[in-house]
């Protein structure tokens, strides 16, 4: 057999593997980007829920803190204090969802804040606030990357 030609058919092997090994690659490539497309989703609709659980557990405690304010009820200033601290926590609770949930966005803006106000996921006050801040964060920290 001529030299030349064994090459020539080692080449064309050669050839139709890496053909192969690209196609298997790209293939799990496709899995790869889809199993993440569906776990961003998921961790997404985790962190919207614990938005929710959060919120509801502030509305409860204001209106237990407005409750133990009452002069009517006879409440223990300990608990109001109490109360008061429970609603910081939760508050900090909320930002730090809200900031993971803003930054697993691919683009945040404020037209996104309006859609998750009327979503229910943001309220008027302290966390559309806190929204429209950490998306004039997210940009800096973009512009910062790049």
């Amino acid at each position: 057999m001529d030299t030349s030609l064994t090459i020539g058919i080692i080449g064309a092997i050669a050839s139709i593997i890496s053909l192969i090994i690209a196609l298997v690659q790209y293939m799990r490539y496709r899995d790869a980007k889809n199993n993440l497309r569906k776990l961003k989703q998921i961790r997404s609709t985790q962190i919207r829920g614990s938005i929710l659980l959060a919120k509801e557990a502030y509305d409860a405690l204001e209106y237990a803190e407005c409750l133990a304010k009452d002069e009517d009820v006879d409440v223990d200033k300990k608990i109001v204090g109490q109360i008061a601290g429970a609603r910081k926590s939760i508050e900090a609770q909320c930002l730090r969802l809200l900031e993971q949930a803003i930054l697993d966005e691919e683009c945040f803006t404020e037209e996104t804040a309006r859609e998750w106000l009327e979503k229910g996921l943001l309220q008027y006050g302290w966390t559309y606030q806190a929204a429209l801040k950490l998306t004039q964060n997210k940009v800096k920290t973009n512009k910062e990357r790049f």
